[in-house]
């Protein structure tokens, strides 16, 4: 009797997994299912290191894909529909969710090229072009930004009361050929035979430079980022991005260290003297903090 009872619960335990609110049959292994949930972590800190948080609907479709109870292509495909005219909220949380999900899918399946310019705006393409049937004017997914006399912003941490000024490049005709130059040395064949730390001091002024440049109008550290995790991947290592996002302070010495990279390759090329005299102030500010090639190390390791 006792058998036979068991025989029915697991039968019932089965049909309950395959049919529970119409839900997929759970049937991935458990590698599967680890690979998934560092595919969602990866994406939960690539949207979490801009200080957005992925709705409540996001993350319980994410729990879903980790479980097996849908694929890449449903989970990136839910959640698209909605108004045209957006409030500043709903704008927020619009970009927070869609970007988490774009994250996850270039994590589950990154851009195939050669890391030249095209695998660079690729990549920012697909983070954002579900952005630009929303209602966001400025958003330009996949092409650089205009030349301008100045490229600026101000710097607001979380995990203490500082604020500064970040200067970039003007994106002129010498910026995109500085660009294409810093893309040459972004190849995985160029990479693979370094020792581990020169390897990983290259990657953190290949970062910084390309930081410096600042490409695209919008979204450049997620670009920037999964661009680095695929040339890293590639050359047989990994970055990990998701150590920064375990609290605030962990967030605000990543952009500390990163914008102490970008004074250093801006001073001599900010022809605006206010400009120039607030980075200046800025620079000092903050002298003390790593710079960026050195904090990152920290967050590369080989595969």
């Amino acid at each position: 009797m006792i058998s036979g009872m068991g025989v029915l619960v697991r039968d019932f335990e089965a049909r309950r997994k395959s049919s529970f609110n119409g839900l997929k049959l759970n049937t991935i292994s458990q590698e599967e299912k680890k690979r998934r949930d560092q595919i969602i972590n990866y994406a939960r800190a690539s949207v979490g290191l801009e200080g957005f948080v992925p709705s409540a609907s996001a993350e319980t479709d994410a729990l879903r894909y980790v479980n097996g109870e849908m694929d890449m292509e449903e989970f990136v495909s839910l959640g698209l529909d909605g108004p045209d005219a957006l409030t500043p909220k709903e704008c927020y949380q619009f970009e927070s969710d869609r970007t988490f999900r774009r994250a996850a899918e270039l994590r589950d399946s990154p851009v195939k090229d050669n890391f030249a310019a095209a695998h660079l705006k690729e990549i920012n393409r697909r983070l954002f072009q579900d952005l630009t049937g929303a209602g966001f004017k400025d958003v330009t997914p996949g092409v650089y930004r205009p030349e301008t006399d100045k490229w600026y912003k101000i710097r607001r941490l979380t995990s203490r009361s500082l604020q500064y000024f970040v200067a970039y490049s003007t994106m002129d005709q010498s910026s995109r050929e500085r660009l294409d130059k810093i893309l040459e040395e972004a190849k995985p064949e160029k990479l693979k035979g370094l020792d581990p730390n020169e390897f990983k001091a290259r990657i953190g002024v290949l970062y910084a430079d390309m930081d410096y440049i600042h490409p695209f109008l919008d979204g450049n550290s997620r670009t920037l980022r999964e661009f680095t995790r695929q040339l890293a991947n590639d050359s047989g290592y990994k970055v990990d991005w998701e150590r920064f996002v375990i609290n605030p302070a962990g967030r605000d010495h990543l952009y500390l260290a990163r914008d102490l990279s970008v004074f250093e390759r801006s001073i001599n090329e900010i022809k605006d003297d206010q400009l120039l005299h607030q980075v200046l102030i800025s620079q000092y500010r903050l002298k003390e903090n790593r710079h960026f090639p050195d904090l990152v190390k920290d967050a590369i390791q080989p595969i």
